[in-house]
């Protein structure tokens, strides 16, 4: 009886990250992984992080840039290191976005940093790997021109192997 407890609970524990992050991932401006203490890699990501500005919204696209599949992330926008005291902080909205022929969302989203139901954070929704994943993100309404943002992703290839990726952007407004 003791061993189908444990397994339940082990199964219930890994099926949860499977279909995306915790909300506590809102916690950390670095949107660290808590996978059993293991630290962002050091060594070059088989990731990439583009950012295509559009009119008045930015696609954003995490690739695999080798034949390495991945199975999580996560991507957030964020006020850049030289604004102040919001530095880090999340900015924007993801577009909600649904798989084809489905009510199911591409995307599980959060409400980072906020009450409001924005979608200012997203990660994966689903089991799976991945060679590219794209978002569309919309800046607010009043966001100052030419405010500097940090497109943030963490990107998981297996559960104690994932990077950090960052591009910073000047947000033009249209």
């Amino acid at each position: 009886m003791k061993f189908f407890i444990l397994a339940s609970v082990l199964i219930a524990s890994v099926k949860s990250y499977s279909t995306g992050p915790p909300s506590f991932v809102c916690d950390d401006p670095d949107l660290k992984p808590k996978h059993d203490g293991n630290d962002f890699q050091t060594s070059p990501s088989p990731f990439e992080l583009s950012v295509v500005p559009g009119q008045n919204f930015y696609a954003i696209q995490i690739t695999a840039t080798a034949d390495v599949p991945f199975k999580g992330y996560i991507i957030q926008a964020q006020y850049a290191e030289d604004q102040g005291d919001d530095a880090g902080y999340p900015v924007g909205e993801f577009m909600p976005e649904f798989l084809p022929d489905s009510d199911e969302e591409k995307h599980q989203s959060f409400n980072c940093e906020t009450e409001e139901q924005i979608g200012n954070t997203i990660s994966h929704n689903a089991k799976g790997e991945h060679t590219q994943v794209t978002a569309i993100w919309f800046p607010p309404a009043d966001l100052p021109a030419n405010t500097n943002v940090a497109f943030r992703a963490t990107v998981v290839k297996v559960k104690p192997e994932f990077w950090s990726l960052k591009q910073v952007l000047t947000v033009v407004r249209i």
